[in-house]
């Protein structure tokens, strides 16, 4: 509460009695003041620091960097929809993110906000009130960010079916000016905007909300989405908006293609070497009753290449989507039980766990601080990639790159059913020591595999002839045996494409006998 210096007090002029009220009823009044009105003097509101953009990284107010890693909730509105699964309320789930006794350390919370429920109607004051407010004060509470994001999957603009920007901008000169004041609070301007699919044309539509936003709250940070799914970061990093405390958004599902380091830089990685990006959705579950076209992936093939990427870009910051038990790729099953093996479940609440105080606001990370970070290869060895020294294939192999899970850039294939007989693919490698050695073998599953594809290890005590189900398994190193070799060069692996399906050749891996596996 402020006093004008140039008018006298008001209170110096009230009676006793008076003065003596207003003394009792102003802390109550303040208590009951929304955020936004207490503002800075309000400690739940200085609760975190505010966040800045400097160059391509968040920051924290000492110009430390910040990486921010949590989990988005079902949009409230949304909450009782499905028919096979009992919800719980959206405040037990936002308190749940955080509890650290059952597991989880999302340190931002991403809050959905849709304008559209099956049999409601409500206006944006009472919108507001029942499913946006009460959980962004929640958050504040809990001492975590919160995104606030305007959750339309919808064209914009004149096109058919567009948002009309009025509406864009109603929403936040709403929203924008009640958290002004609160550092906490995060605005993601547009969840998905479609078509047009062209970054100048939504950079137009886009900028007067963001100058209507800036009007009323100048400090907060801005999470902007892009045409396409908010896929069309690249385009976003070459033209950005004319602000200077905005992120670019980018959403990844396992459709996009594989968890590859040259994938993911194309798709945004390149794009956040010079402008903040920020994964506001992914997630994945195997093929089942949690996933469809879009999300279908496994943790093996997809989500170990993708927390091994993000964990060696801390400036890019990530929410995983969706911690509920409905909305697809969900981390608990429909009767709330985490989902972990395949599925995205336990993987991410390991991830935020184990990440729990890495670039956080406050926090000097000494250098080499993510050095230890992803998920480590569970073997070490001499290996031997497609490509590399000691590999040689006959035949016309196909190189591929779109298979979820390969080892290094790429792999090869045979060209499948209708391949040319007598193609073959052999690993000579160059072993330090004479011993034994586990012998593993790389691939990239998939139905359309060889489900028998011979191979034949020479080594000591002559050849040892099987066959792999190029099907299942993979992603990872899959052990054939055990044998005996001589130091150097002089055995090899022949893999042969003999079997119906698609053979693949990746990579193989020779590790010493008593290397302890780190499984």
């Amino acid at each position: 509460m402020t006093t004008h210096p140039s008018t006298p007090s008001t209170a110096s002029r009230l009676p006793r009695f008076l003065r003596l009220l207003t003394a009792f009823l102003l802390p109550f009044a303040l208590l009951t003041l929304p955020t936004s009105a207490a503002g800075a003097d309000d400690p739940s509101a200085r609760a975190v620091q505010w966040l800045s953009v400097d160059g391509n990284q968040i920051t924290d107010e000492a110009g430390r960097p910040v990486t921010l890693r949590g989990v988005s909730v079902l949009a409230p509105r949304h909450n009782s929809e499905c028919p096979e699964c009992s919800p719980r309320p959206i405040a037990d789930m936002i308190d749940l993110s955080v509890d650290a006794e059952q597991g989880w350390h999302s340190k931002v919370l991403r809050l959905p906000v849709t304008e559209w429920a099956p049999n409601d109607s409500l206006s944006l004051e009472d919108n507001f009130a029942q499913y946006i407010d009460p959980y962004v004060q929640q958050a504040i509470e809990l001492g975590i960010y919160v995104i606030v994001d305007f959750h339309r999957v919808q064209n914009y603009g004149d096109v058919a079916g567009g948002t009309p920007q009025s509406v864009v901008r109603e929403f936040w000169e709403y929203v924008a000016p009640r958290y002004a004041d609160v550092p906490n609070v995060i605005f993601e301007v547009y969840n998905e905007p479609l078509t047009p699919a062209d970054w100048p044309t939504w950079k137009a539509y886009i900028t007067p909300v963001v100058d209507a936003i800036r009007a009323a709250a100048p400090n907060n940070l801005l999470l902007m989405g892009s045409p396409n799914w908010s896929t069309m970061v690249n385009e976003a990093a070459a033209d950005p908006i004319a602000d200077a405390n905005t992120a670019y958004v980018y959403h990844l599902y396992p459709n996009q293609g594989p968890s590859s380091v040259a994938n993911l830089d194309a798709r945004f990685g390149n794009a956040a070497e010079t402008v903040p990006v920020v994964l506001t959705e992914f997630g994945w579950n195997p093929v089942g009753d949690y996933s469809d076209a879009v999300t279908a992936g496994t943790t093996k093939c997809w989500g170990v290449g993708l927390r091994n990427y993000l964990d060696a870009r801390p400036w890019i910051s990530w929410n995983a989507w969706v911690f509920d038990n409905y909305w697809k790729p969900q981390m608990f099953d429909h009767d709330w039980n985490l989902m972990g093996g395949e599925h995205q479940g336990q993987f991410v609440q390991d991830w935020l766990s184990q990440l729990s105080d890495h670039n956080q606001p406050g926090v000097d990370n000494p250098p080499g601080a993510g050095d230890d970070l992803g998920v480590p290869e569970s073997h070490s060895g001499i290996v031997v990639d497609n490509g590399s020294p000691g590999y040689a294939d006959t035949g016309d192999w196909v190189t591929g790159d779109t298979a979820h899970g390969f080892y290094g850039t790429d792999y090869r294939h045979d060209g499948g059913p209708e391949a040319a007989p007598g193609r073959s693919a052999t690993y000579t490698p160059e072993l330090p020591a004479s011993g034994r050695y586990n012998v593993y073998m790389w691939w990239a599953p998939d139905p359309n595999r060889a489900s028998a594809a011979p191979v034949s290890v020479e080594h000591d005590g002559g050849t040892a002839e099987l066959t792999v189900d190029q099907r299942a398994g993979g992603c990872d190193w899959n052990l054939l045996g055990t044998y005996d070799f001589t130091a150097g060069a002089g055995q090899t692996l022949e893999l042969s494409a003999e079997a119906p399906g698609y053979t693949v050749a990746d990579a193989v891996l020779f590790e010493p006998a008593d290397t302890p596996s780190r499984d």
